[in-house]
């Protein structure tokens, strides 16, 4: 328990979340469940092969929409060299099955897409489609690991690729009894974009994460308006149709998700810019390098850019100190000591007030702590929003 100084303090409440917000993601896909079901069968448009692009490079056919490809195996290969080597690190172990699955289904991307636009017809934009349906489901099972924690993202990455590739299997099949039905691959793409800026939004992911993610998010959408105005843009400019640019584009945007993955060198300190790092009662307890800027110190505002992982997470003299969560023997006997002070206090009104964390206590710009319990004199209190 910590005492009160003599001097004033600061008990920031924070902003609780509303309980259902929680459940938000699950609520949404059953809606978007139940609104696909009542819609029926949505089938591809009827010259959906008809593309602009019909250049042809050392006797390959629609060359600027084959090669402009290549952009999805660059950001998967990028990806690859700077993710794998750190697969074991805290920050990204619980992840990496589902982003293992992102980049491989991203490097396949480049070459089914490539092969579906050599000849496009239904047949070869299977090879196209199954690769961008993996995509999404890695992009899905990554971001709900790093959220959730744990051992059973394995268990996600298995269950949404067995999904993609169903959807994907479900439009070929009963594209051959005459009535393709997209509905499953349009759900798998549809639930990556609401529900990975839903979870950065519930569990409070930084910000230069959200803004990584909603600036893909843009280029996706842009991406998809080139694909409808394929004509029209290759008649506005002559020397890119508007299929090709949406390659392009896509490519860019992946790069931004790239952005947003953990990087396990950086996560530490990729939410704020100065001060050091100690990981209480962890293996190796020394803080990390100093910043450059050591005058530089951390204050109450860097806190909001961490994500609520269950972690203690205090300020002091402008350094981070990060503890795990406490033991359940722990919480038994800080409940009990809040208990009996607080039925003392309670026959003595006007001596003050004792509250139970998780309570973020300001004792200065740079002094921020997370007392179990919190003794405050009723001459002391000053509370702040």
């Amino acid at each position: 328990m910590h005492p009160a100084p003599a001097t004033d303090i600061a008990i920031a409440q924070g902003h609780p979340m509303a309980p259902w917000i929680k459940h938000a993601p699950t609520i949404i896909t059953v809606g978007m469940i139940v609104i696909l079901a009542l819609h029926g069968p949505i089938a591809q448009p009827a010259h959906y092969h008809e593309f602009a692009d019909q250049s042809v490079a050392s006797g390959i056919p629609h060359a600027a929409d084959v090669f402009s490809n290549a952009g999805f195996a660059l950001v998967a290969i990028w990806g690859w060299l700077t993710l794998r080597p750190r697969r074991a690190s805290d920050h990204l172990r619980a992840g990496w099955p589902g982003y293992r699955l992102f980049l491989i289904g991203l490097f396949l991307t480049a070459f089914g897409s490539a092969f579906y636009h050599l000849a496009p017809d239904n047949i070869s934009l299977i090879w196209d489609r199954l690769p961008i349906a993996l995509v999404c489901a890695g992009l899905l099972a990554g971001v709900r690991g790093d959220i959730r924690g744990g051992s059973k993202s394995e268990i996600d990455v298995i269950v949404l690729a067995l999904y993609a590739v169903a959807s994907v299997a479900w439009w070929a099949i009963t594209d051959r009894n005459g009535a393709g039905d997209l509905r499953p691959y349009l759900l798998l793409q549809g639930l990556a974009l609401i529900l990975i800026p839903l979870w950065q939004a519930i569990h409070r992911a930084p910000r230069t994460d959200r803004i990584a993610f909603g600036t893909a998010m843009v280029l996706y959408i842009l991406a998809k308006l080139a694909e409808v105005l394929d004509h029209e843009i290759a008649n506005a400019f002559g020397f890119v149709t508007g299929h090709t640019l949406k390659h392009l584009v896509a490519a860019g945007g992946v790069g931004g998700v790239r952005q947003f993955l953990p990087n396990p060198l950086a996560a530490p300190l990729r939410s704020f810019r100065h001060g050091q790092v100690y990981y209480s009662g962890m293996a190796g307890s020394d803080p990390m390098p100093p910043s450059a800027h050591a005058d530089m110190r951390l204050t109450y505002d860097d806190l909001e850019y961490f994500p609520e992982d269950g972690k203690r997470r205090e300020i002091i003299d402008g350094d981070l100190y990060v503890t795990p969560s406490p033991s359940l023997r722990h919480q038994v006997l800080v409940g009990r000591l809040h208990v009996a002070i607080a039925n003392y206090l309670g026959g003595r009104p006007g001596i003050g007030h004792v509250f139970l964390s998780p309570l973020d206590v300001v004792l200065s710009p740079h002094d921020v702590v997370e007392p179990d319990l919190l003794f405050v004199g009723s001459n002391q209190l000053t509370c702040s929003g």
